[in-house]
């Protein structure tokens, strides 16, 4: 039996943690999308320390969320979101959206509803920050064309597509994701995207642009976290980005990506 969007329920487990069903989201939607991407997988072991305590400590320097869409028949998984929001930086992050490959969730419009919840999540903690204005920016990072479609769950241009399809601008930009563990490798082969909803106009140009110092503040923000203070300064990778962003005021946005 096929399920309709009007029989999904959204499960919010930053708001009622379930080790169970976080357990489902790693196994069914997590592991069979980004497995044979070793360096771009958190830890379970770190979804559930952040949900279940970190969350709720006032010196956390991000909080995590995991919104499930599930079937309202039988609680089946089909689909999952997980976003973090950087409190220093006032950013938010979307780190992985995927749909569980046992079921046909075509036209359903999950990634859609998802992305709406996660974002609307990010917003209510911005505000909770005292951000009256919400997070300053809202990105995701996603496969460049380095990385095999043959090896891949889905062509890397065609998921840009898809991404693009639901707000996200690709930023031109030489981005390189930290290590996110012990014994991993930092990630060469992803690019940044942020909503289109936080770029502007760049004088009397038509032409989209992101303001470098939103970008810089961010991204000091996520690198102290997955490295420190320390490693920030000598990791270079880091320097890298950090400088090129102190020397441009603009970071341009890609052509529309074809997949």
């Amino acid at each position: 039996m096929r399920t309709t969007s009007s029989e999904v329920r959204l499960v919010h487990l930053h708001n009622a943690y379930d080790r169970s069903k976080l357990d489902c989201f790693f196994n069914k939607i997590l592991i069979p999308a980004f497995a044979r991407f070793p360096e771009e997988l958190d830890d379970i072991a770190v979804f559930h320390e952040q949900l279940s305590i970190l969350n709720s400590t006032p010196s956390r320097a991000y909080t995590l969320f995991v919104i499930l869409a599930e079937s309202a028949h039988d609680g089946s998984l089909l689909a999952a979101i997980s976003a973090e929001y950087y409190i220093k930086s006032n950013s938010g992050l979307i780190t992985y959206i995927a749909t569980n490959p046992q079921f046909n969730t075509k036209g359903l419009g999950l990634g859609k509803l998802l992305l709406d919840a996660a974002v609307e999540a990010i917003t209510l903690e911005a505000y909770a920050h005292h951000h009256v204005n919400g997070p300053a920016a809202i990105y995701c990072e996603t496969n460049t064309d380095l990385v095999d479609a043959a090896v891949d769950v889905m062509v890397p241009a065609r998921r840009r597509a898809v991404l693009h399809g639901l707000g996200f601008r690709f930023l031109e930009f030489e981005y390189v994701q930290p290590a996110l563990g012990e014994g991993q490798e930092p990630c060469r082969t992803l690019c940044l995207g942020v909503l289109e909803q936080f770029l502007e106009k760049e004088g009397c140009s038509e032409d989209k642009v992101l303001l470098s110092q939103t970008l810089r503040v961010f991204l000091e923000d996520f690198f102290e976290v997955l490295m420190g203070r320390e490693g920030i300064v000598i990791n270079s990778d880091a320097v890298r980005q950090i400088e090129w962003l102190k020397e441009h005021q603009f970071v341009c946005v890609l052509p529309c990506p074809v997949g």
